[in-house]
């Protein structure tokens, strides 16, 4: 059994001076720590989020830029070649029409020849025909 007596109240008084001075020193000092490390942290937690969003939407903007760059360089690329082609194909065109009028004239000449040979072939015939029948009647064959 308990015995109230005098030692009891002086022992009960030690523990809440105890309790007391233990509030005091140590555990408000140490919840106002946990307290201001649990603030920090959802605060940094906070910060890095709208961080991460901000980067997120950064590098969203930046593909969207570079997709943009790419498009546009194809594009250009496209109407270089393009504008080549169409050169290319003028340029070919001029040769070609230049080359026909070379080859006209070039047949031109040629008939030209063609039609002076053919006058002095009349000329030509009756020797040629002589040599062959004398080759033919002196060795019999042609060969």
């Amino acid at each position: 059994m308990i015995a109230l007596n005098f030692t009891l109240f002086v022992q009960l008084g030690l523990f809440l001076v105890f309790l007391w001075v233990t509030n005091k020193v140590i555990y408000r000092p140490l919840l106002r720590t946990m307290d201001a490390r649990t603030d920090k942290t959802q605060e940094d937690r906070a910060t890095a989020e709208s961080e991460a969003k901000e980067a997120q939407q950064l590098e969203t903007l930046h593909k969207d830029r570079l997709v943009n760059a790419h498009q546009d360089a194809a594009r250009r690329h496209q109407k270089a070649r393009y504008d080549a082609y169409l050169k290319n194909r003028e340029t070919l065109g001029g040769l070609r029409s230049q080359s026909e009028q070379e080859l006209a004239v070039y047949r031109g000449g040629v008939e030209a020849q063609l039609a002076e040979e053919r006058q002095k072939l009349p000329g030509l015939l009756p020797p040629i025909v002589e040599a062959i029948d004398r080759q033919v009647n002196k060795e019999g064959s042609l060969l």
